[in-house]
């Protein structure tokens, strides 16, 4: 049987000034099995397979522009002012973004000039993606001040209680290692600071 579906370009579905206050959204996505099952909200019983849900508490937003769909550009493109919520999976609180991020399929780009949790403050460029379920990294951050344990969800390896100002580069090769280069490095934890590449 054929499609007898409109043919052509998609239309263009643009929102402008969009305010969020308080909301709350509920992503349910295609998931597998894995370790660490037992610390996640799933859903065993869709109807469409396995999933895994993630909710985002108290979303508080400002956006510029939302763009769902356009004739010659793929994905959705958010032009964000204030962006804040708590998250349950991962487990963190956004206390302010602004930029913008485009999401096509499981990839999202993003061009963030400000990100804040509540003990940092850092910009960001780059990619984060999830082709087969474990998150993939590829971003550059120039970090004013960050807490690590504000950003426990990269890897839960980080020492608690460290701070970190200057450049990061966050690369995945694959889902099980994860290559962070620090340039500069200056580091404070424990006793002392510790500086260099």
């Amino acid at each position: 049987m054929k499609d007898s579906g409109p043919k052509g370009p998609r239309a263009l579905v643009l929102l402008r000034n969009v305010r969020i206050t308080d909301g709350s959204v509920n992503l349910r996505l295609q998931d597998r099995a894995s370790a660490g099952d037992s610390l996640l909200e799933i859903d065993p019983l869709a109807t469409d397979g396995r999933r895994r849900i993630r909710r985002f508490e108290h979303f508080d937003a400002r956006f510029a522009a939302l763009r769902i769909s356009a004739p010659r550009e793929r994905g959705i493109r958010v032009d964000i002012t204030r962006l804040a919520f708590q998250s349950s999976d991962p487990h963190l609180t956004l206390a302010d973004a602004a930029g913008r991020i485009t999401i096509t399929g499981d990839t999202l780009d993003a061009d963030l000039i400000r990100v804040r949790f509540p003990g940092s403050q850092f910009s960001a460029r780059g990619r984060v993606s999830w082709p087969h379920g474990p998150i993939l990294w590829d971003l550059a951050l120039r970090a004013d001040s960050a807490t690590l344990t504000d950003i426990a969800f990269v890897d839960p390896r980080f020492p608690a209680g460290a701070v970190l100002r200057g450049g990061v580069a966050l690369r995945s090769h694959g889902p099980r290692v994860l290559e962070i280069k620090l340039d500069p490095l200056d580091v404070s934890y424990g006793a002392g600071p510790s500086r260099g590449k």
